[in-house]
């Protein structure tokens, strides 16, 4: 039987999250928290995706990303069973839904007698990205299929130098829509659009420039900064306020929530050789701590 497998990182922003959609930069990192997806030719199964019980609309953005192979190749859709295994938590502002995407695109362009280049799963990636986000700018798919350090402005994605990052996730819990908080974000803006749109870009370029120089208390400060901006839109929640409370008090340089906001994941930047201590405060905070590495590959397929 035909086999083909690929995984995806996660993702997490650093800066500008909700303010790309509306054409602001960002500063996102490919973690190694990984989806991955297993793709098979067998008979009489029709399209089938197991391993994503539970969330019929990650199912659906699935079944959305094989089809459009099979259409970008010209060829009818065989019968195909796609599993998914996935570390990444679903809902929680760290890209699960792009991961997913981008490796089950990856596995199946084989079977369909495609190259798997980055630029064609980009592409694609962008029709089931379209399903459960609505509006979505790009950033997600365009950092766990490139990998690294991403500078990301609407359309256009840089990878950057390395710069060694000690960043720790801590997950509340708490689960929400994506598309929905998007919209409701949209409606906030357009009452001050430019002023809170230069604000955004202001403090992603000044992280930006922080990180290029290696200063790791002025690419937190930017963070700290971006919660309280994030904050105005009511997308952060007193979960999430109290685990960027312990981070900072356990000694983070930079706190902020990551992805759509409303629950989900936090992430904090710490000191080399500190990540442990952050991590132990976000525990003892009730979070659910992820103590991360920056994943420079991006999307891999497995031969």
């Amino acid at each position: 039987m035909a086999l083909n497998m690929a995984e995806a990182p996660a993702k997490v922003i650093l800066l500008g999250e909700h303010f790309c959609v509306h054409g602001a930069s960002a500063l996102s990192v490919a973690v190694n928290l990984y989806a991955r997806v297993r793709v098979e030719a067998k008979p009489a199964v029709g399209l089938q995706v197991l391993g994503l019980e539970g969330f019929p609309s990650l199912v659906e953005a699935v079944k959305l990303g094989v089809q459009a192979v099979f259409q970008r190749a010209g060829k009818p859709l065989p019968s195909l069973e796609v599993r998914v295994s996935s570390e990444i938590p679903i809902g929680a502002g760290l890209g699960s839904s792009a991961s997913i995407a981008a490796a089950a695109i990856a596995a199946t362009l084989r079977l369909a007698g495609l190259t798997p280049s980055k630029d064609l799963v980009m592409d694609l990636c962008s029709i089931p990205e379209r399903l459960i986000h609505g509006n979505p700018s790009g950033v997600d798919q365009a950092t766990v299929i490139l990998g690294g350090l991403i500078f990301f402005k609407r359309g256009e994605a840089w990878k950057l130098n390395p710069q060694p990052l000690s960043l720790v996730v801590g997950d509340t819990g708490e689960r929400r829509s994506t598309g929905r908080l998007v919209e409701r974000f949209g409606s906030l803006l357009a009452k001050k659009r430019g002023e809170y749109l230069a604000e955004a870009e202001e403090l992603t370029l000044q992280a930006l420039k922080a990180l290029k120089e290696g200063n790791l208390e002025g690419l937190g400060e930017a963070m700290n900064k971006a919660q309280k901006l994030l904050s105005k839109f009511q997308l952060s929640t007193p979960k999430l306020d109290r685990l960027v409370e312990a981070a900072l008090k356990g000694g983070a340089l930079g706190a902020k929530l990551t992805g759509a906001g409303g629950g989900g994941c936090m992430v904090a930047l710490t000191r080399p050789g500190e990540a442990g201590r952050v991590a132990e405060a976000l525990r003892r905070a009730g979070g659910k701590p992820y103590m991360v590495e920056v994943d420079w590959e991006g999307l891999k397929v497995k031969p």
